[in-house]
This record gives structure tokens, sequence and C-alpha cells, in this order.
């Protein structure tokens, strides 16, 4: 991410007419789940999408023409999350079977079977060499895979209640999670120690939480409906951005939406909201650039951004499960 997108300068960096607007419009509806899609993901090559659902498979879909490549099938229960390896070749899946599962992308062929959480795995993500996997379950713990052996390589007692969310940073030496104990702890990887907590004063339980794509921040959705910007080295949010509005009480959500950054310039946080909506705020002045309300029919569980364009992908859940890709005109990526 341009240094820009990461301007750490205070509220009303921008006023209201500076802020730039955002202008993203449907591009495609990729029909095909048949329940909750529960994670939508761009491959690092940014020509495919992966979605996962309830309905116990994963779909890679063509970027550019919404078509569906293959169904992966194999989990005996509903997948909650999927993240790519960094060369676009595999992905992990993370499922309610208690069990995550790493697949060859053009063949859809199962590599290896990871098993030992005790309960539903939420999380699961590659670090940058894709040497690592990381996991987080609703056991309230975090484990690290070797994907070349599928071993166990760390069970980290990380929460006291369901872990909801796991991130590397950029160089793959620290690890985030996030949990509904309204803690996001960050791991040295190496040694499996927490270095930092980040709490919120009023600490609302955190649906999701991400590093910024150098590896400085941290974004954190929390129930109470508010994405924060963090300064994680000195434990300070930096921003808020509200899903709510700015004069909405923040009532609890019911579902984990998350939020995410757009790489193409100019710097943004999106965020989905249980109502359906999408909503685009400009990073350094808060503001919000573009609301799409309706953008779904239900909550939207599933967000992921294109590499390098400005281009976004949401999957949601019943009683309309399925995945849409939204983009701005000047984006080709779609």
């Amino acid at each position: 991410m341009a240094s820009a997108a990461m301007d750490a300068s205070g509220p009303g960096a921008q006023s209201a007419s500076d802020a730039p607007k955002s202008n993203f419009v449907l591009k495609h509806t990729l029909v095909g789940h048949t329940r909750s899609v529960s994670a939508t993901k761009f491959a690092n090559n940014g020509l495919f999408i992966a979605s996962v659902s309830a309905d116990k498979s994963l779909r890679i879909w063509n970027a550019e023409t919404g078509g569906l490549e293959r169904v992966i099938e194999g989990h005996s229960m509903g997948i909650s999350d999927v993240a790519w390896s960094t060369d676009s070749k595999y992905l992990v899946t993370a499922s309610d079977d208690r069990t995550l599962r790493l697949w060859e992308a053009s063949s859809g062929e199962l590599l290896k079977t990871f098993a030992g959480h005790r309960d539903r795995v939420m999380a699961c993500e590659f670090n940058a060499a894709s040497s690592l996997i990381a996991s987080g379950s609703f056991d309230e713990s975090v484990q690290l895979w070797d994907v070349r052996t599928g071993r166990s390589m760390a069970a980290l007692p990380a929460h006291s209640d369901p872990v909801v969310s796991v991130s590397f940073s950029r160089d793959g030496t620290l690890l985030l999670s996030g949990s509904f104990d309204g803690l996001c702890r960050i791991w040295d990887v190496a040694s499996g120690q927490c270095v930092k907590t980040l709490m919120h004063d009023d600490n609302p339980s955190v649906g999701h939480a991400r590093f910024s794509p150098n590896g400085k921040y941290v974004l954190a959705y929390y129930l109470d409906q508010h994405v924060g910007l963090w300064d994680y080295k000195k434990s300070r949010e930096l921003k808020s951005y509200s899903a709510a509005g700015p004069s909405a009480p923040k009532t609890p959500a019911r579902y984990c939406c998350p939020a995410t950054f757009t790489l193409a310039a100019p710097p943004k946080v999106v965020g989905t909201t249980e109502t359906g909506a999408i909503i685009v705020w400009d990073l350094n002045s808060r503001l919000v650039s573009q609301r799409i309300d309706a953008a779904h029919a239900g909550p939207i569980v599933g967000l992921g951004a294109h590499p390098s364009k400005s281009v976004i992908v949401t999957g949601s859940i019943e009683p309309e499960p399925c995945v849409r890709v939204w983009a701005e005109p000047t984006s080709t990526a779609v």
C-alpha cells in the first residue's frame, strides 16, 4: 500500500469537500452456493475469486468474466473461511468439522488435512512465504501449522472466547488474532509469545481484524458497529469509522461483518453490515465516500479486495446466498 494510504494524521485531516468520492458499481452476481456464503477472497494474482459456504463447498470463479471455474468439496460440515497462498496455487479452508484442508487450486485435489482443534474452525490464513497456516477456532485457541508436514507447530491458548479472525503481518513475523472477548492480540510467530494486546475502552467483541498491507497498523471491526484503525505499537486507536452512522447508537451486531483496505489509490476502508450494506470510507478523513444500501438482501459476511485494482467481492448469508463483484469504472479488472 502506498504510504499515503497509511497516513497517521489525526481526525479532520481532510474536509468533507476534499474527501474523494467512490463509485463502486455491480459488475457480476455469482450464483451457485445453496446456503450462506461465509467468505470471499481474491487470489493474490487477481485472476480468481474463492468463495466458501455453509453448503460445504469451495467455489473458484474467474474474476474477469464471473464464470465458475471449479467446485471443490470434501468437508463434512460448513466452511467458515478460505485463504489463498501467495503464489495463488493453493487454498486452505476452515470448517465447522474442526479441520482445515489444503487444496490445489488448478485441480481441486486435496493435499492435506489439518486436525487438532476441539471446536469449529472460524479463520485461516497463510503467511507470506506460504510455509505456515494460522487458524482460529471456537475452542478459543490459535494454531500454527506447517504446510509441508501438516503438523501443528504451536497451539496458543489465545483468548477467553471464540477466535474469529487471524492475520499475518507482511513479513510473517507477527500474527494477529481477534476474539469475541474484545481483544486483539499480536503474537511473535517464532516464540509463540503474546507481544501486544489491544482493547477498546468499551471492550466490544471483535468480529474481524487484520493487519494493514504495510504491516504497521491493525484494522478491527467491532460488534458495536465501528471500525478502528490502530497503531498497534503505541496501543492507540488512531481513527474510528462508524458503520451505524456518526449519531446512531452503537447497537451490538449479531454477525461478524468484515472490513478491509482497497489497495488502489486513493486509499479507502471498506466495511459491510448485517443490513446488507457496503460502506466505503476515505481512510484519512474518515468520511463516508460511498454507501451502497441493499447491496445484498441480508448480512454481508464475506469481503475481499483486489490486490491492485479498485474492485471488491462480497458474499451474503441466506436467504440470498450469492457472491457479488463491485468495481469502480476506472478499474479494468472485471
